[in-house]
């Protein structure tokens, strides 16, 4: 069978994710990703963290050596992991050095926000 192309041009990300299979993302003319919908958001994923000590958490983390970055936003702590992980082993290797979290979530990177990293890494 014989598939239709239709060519969306729209800054409504969110819309986007939903209805398109393929997407290309282009600034100023030049073209900084062409391909599925799927491969651009298959990232590991980001944790959501918050304990009583964040600054802990923080050092707990880095100790861990499983994330390549980690940052503090409006109190809850963004882990982002090198590779796939779970929120449990996550939350079982904190609790065994002795951290309790009152916050723990997975999180995907919706296409926007993938659309930012990529446009932010081709400024540098």
């Amino acid at each position: 069978t014989q598939g239709t192309t239709i060519l969306l041009a729209s800054h409504l990300l969110d819309e986007v994710e939903k209805v398109c299979t393929h997407v290309v993302i282009l600034r100023k003319g030049e073209k900084l990703y062409s391909g599925k919908v799927d491969d651009m958001m298959a990232t590991h994923g980001f944790f959501e963290l918050k304990s009583d000590n964040n600054e802990i958490l923080k050092g707990l983390l880095k100790e861990h050596n499983g994330f390549s970055e980690i940052k503090e936003e409006s109190g809850l702590i963004i882990a982002f992991p090198k590779e796939e992980m779970s929120a449990k082993d996550l939350n079982q290797f904190l609790y065994k050095k002795g951290l309790v979290l009152s916050h723990l979530q997975k999180k995907k990177e919706s296409l926007e926000e993938q659309f930012l990293t990529l446009t932010e890494r081709q400024t540098v």
